[in-house]
């Protein structure tokens, strides 16, 4: 029992790290260092979908406790797919009026986020993958290309998204290709 325990233990941990709001930041710090666009015009622009979906995220979970912190209930995500979308287009219109690479990223982010909104609809795909799977794309386009070495965690991914009994495998192989799609 105590084994199985750390077992689950470890693919919590696996899933937090490897979360989609914190692959999220970890792009937007990825743009912000490398096209050197001040974190200020980088706010201005994103928070117009990023703070409505936490804001939505925390009414949702906290406090009326309709969904759990990872929207497992595929009924439970199209609401806050539906603020993103809102709130990409916004941050899109914003955007046209402060940096072009900024509008180019959530544009992409934009077909990525209609994809996940349209297969939620019908079918549970995996936004861990996704966005993993996204972030690793965007640090080895930016950084360098020895940085798809990272896909060597989706397994480790899969592992624990199927060990919390969140996922089916090809939920999550469904979710890795979505980026493929977007970026490609």
């Amino acid at each position: 029992m105590a084994k199985k325990s750390r077992i689950n233990k470890t693919a919590v941990i696996v899933s937090f790290l490897l979360n989609p709001l914190i692959m999220v930041f970890l792009q937007i710090l990825l743009i912000h260092r490398v096209y050197n666009i001040s974190l200020e015009s980088i706010f201005l622009t994103t928070s117009a979908f990023i703070v409505p979906v936490i804001g939505y995220i925390l009414f949702a979970v906290v406090i009326t406790k309709r969904a759990d912190y990872e929207f497992t209930n595929k009924e439970s995500r199209f609401p806050v797919l539906v603020i993103a979308l809102l709130g990409l287009i916004i941050s899109i219109a914003i955007s046209l009026q402060i940096n072009s690479v900024l509008t180019e990223y959530l544009l992409k982010f934009l077909v990525i986020m209609l994809i996940l909104s349209i297969l939620t609809y019908y079918w549970k795909v995996s936004f861990h993958a996704t966005f993993f799977g996204l972030t690793v794309l965007y640090f080895a386009s930016l950084v360098s290309s020895v940085l798809l070495l990272l896909y060597i965690l989706l397994p480790l991914l899969f592992w624990a998204r199927m060990e919390l009994k969140k996922h089916t495998q090809l939920q999550l192989i469904i979710g890795s290709l979505i980026p493929l799609i977007a970026v490609l």
